[in-house]
């Protein structure tokens, strides 16, 4: 198993080495899931059992109107963290759903093992502070976004933030994410040249 792009990220994050013994014990919590392309790993009224580490793969949450409607909140791809955090830590129902959108590789901390992690290597509880101080900064910077900015400018941000996912994500699903129809991203897309 190849958990160095695990081990190079969280000591990026926390700005220093982890003894081989330290990422050793946090390896020993994690398990590995190997999911098909558009494999639901969670689905919306179900508790999130596990917070999702993605080697390879990309995986999309969403919240599903009383409608059937969509709504994308977000796209994890490699490197990248990934639960229904409302559900992992409040011990609520998952109001969203986890889908893949290409075969995925990922390691998962359990819910139950979370608390074992951070008491038995301190480093890592600073690590998932970290973790969940970005994700709140990322979701206020988004949010912020869809109410000041146009949608040209909002798919341009994404264009520049997420190059990669713009030839890997269907159009509509990033025209969810960025709140609007898919025939005005295709409009959009063809005013600007990026």
């Amino acid at each position: 198993m190849g958990f160095e792009n695990l081990q190079k990220m969280i000591e990026g994050k926390i700005g220093e080495k982890l003894t081989d013994e330290d990422f050793s014990q946090f390896q020993s919590y994690l398990k590995t899931f190997h999911f098909k392309k558009k494999e639901i790993i969670l689905e919306k009224g179900n508790p999130a059992q596990y917070i999702y580490y993605i080697e390879s793969g990309l995986i999309y949450s969403y919240y599903e109107d009383d409608e059937a409607e969509s709504y994308i909140n977000q796209f994890a791809t490699e490197g990248y963290w990934i639960s229904d955090l409302s559900s992992f830590f409040g011990n609520d129902s998952s109001v969203v759903t986890l889908e893949t959108i290409e075969a995925t590789t990922c390691y998962a901390l359990e819910k139950c093992d979370f608390e074992n992690v951070i008491r038995a290597i301190p480093k890592f509880e600073r690590f998932f502070r970290i973790l969940l101080q970005n994700a709140y900064i990322h979701l206020q910077q988004r949010f912020t976004k869809v109410f000041s900015d146009d949608t040209e400018k909002r798919y341009q941000a994404f264009v520049k933030r997420y190059p990669d996912l713009v030839r890997r994500v269907p159009q509509y699903l990033i025209a969810s994410y960025l709140g609007v129809k898919p025939q005005s991203l295709s409009r959009i897309r063809k005013n600007i040249h990026l």
